[in-house]
């Protein structure tokens, strides 16, 4: 199923990218073996007024957002 899933958005030419955990702890805590709350800290820092406090999916989804961002960012930026 997930190769067809992934064969459907790259015919449409919707821009996937894919990050490992590690990749997206390191983009936003700076370091690959941060734990929840570390992460929850780094989101709410980038992120001062979302109310992320309790539920581990949306400071799990916001931090893969900021991660993808972050790596789109810098692709665009040092790309001749």
């Amino acid at each position: 199923a997930r190769g067809v899933i992934l064969e459907i958005i790259q015919s449409s030419g919707v821009l996937l990218e894919e990050l490992s955990p590690v990749e997206i702890k390191v983009a936003i805590a700076g370091y690959g073996k941060a734990d929840k709350v570390s992460m929850a800290k780094m989101v709410a820092m980038f992120l001062p007024s979302t109310v992320l406090k309790k539920d581990d999916n949306a400071i799990d989804a916001v931090a893969i957002a900021l991660a993808t961002g972050f790596r789109l960012h810098m692709r665009k930026r040092f790309s001749p």
